[in-house]
């Protein structure tokens, strides 16, 4: 639902607006992304990292790009 909104709403006020939907539906994805990482650990040697750390970024680094829209 969050991630449909956002497609609808892709702005810095809006995203600002509902933040706290996002930090809430983020920290899920990093507990899933924790139990996937602890899952595939025991079947294949990973490079150890955290759930966090598998994600990237929500806002798009334009800091190298000639697009800066967002």
């Amino acid at each position: 639902d969050f991630l449909k909104a956002l497609r609808e709403n892709n702005n810095r006020e809006w995203f600002t607006a509902n933040k706290s939907r996002y930090q809430a539906e983020h920290a899920h994805v990093v507990e899933f992304a924790e139990a996937l990482l602890a899952r595939m650990g025991q079947h294949d040697q990973l490079v150890p990292m955290t759930g966090k750390q598998s994600l990237f970024r929500i806002y798009r680094d334009v800091r190298f790009s000639k697009d800066k829209s967002p």
